[in-house]
């Protein structure tokens, strides 16, 4: 795994049993700095590591639940702020040629596939990206998601 600079900041996420540790900026589930199996360890080996934390996240039976808004939260977003949403097609059932924006946004954020423009980019270009993976680039202001 790539190392990040020691004043980096980093969000701590559990899903599916995992606590995941990636960069706030532009980092996904997909390409954690490292993971770990209680919120514990993971809190301390970040600090270890001279992370600061910036973010605590938990999903809930496909639910999230947040203490605070996260780099793809819809509060203080510009009209031009796009993310994008990706869904890995392995992982899901379905028609994803049908959905709408707000249900491919759900799906994508239950999967952890959410990108600023500038993160998509830097996992696109070190082929982070998976090549089967559906993308769609939403403004989530302008759709009201």
């Amino acid at each position: 795994m790539k190392k990040i600079t020691a004043t980096q900041k980093v969000i701590l996420e559990f899903y599916m049993e995992i606590w995941y540790c990636y960069d706030y900026e532009n980092g996904s589930m997909a390409n954690p700095l490292f993971t770990s199996t209680s919120y514990d360890l993971a809190d301390a080996e970040a600090k270890d590591a001279g992370y600061e934390v910036v973010q605590v996240i938990e999903f809930e039976d496909e639910e999230e639940t947040e203490a605070a808004p996260t780099p793809t939260s819809k509060e203080g977003l510009e009209d031009s702020e796009i993310r994008v949403y990706g869904i890995d097609s392995n992982l899901h059932d379905g028609k994803i040629f049908d959905l709408t924006n707000n249900d491919f946004v759900h799906i994508a954020e239950g999967q952890g596939y959410v990108w600023t423009l500038a993160g998509f980019e830097s996992a696109f270009n070190s082929e982070e990206i998976a090549y089967d993976m559906f993308i769609r680039f939403i403004n989530p202001v302008k759709e009201q998601l």
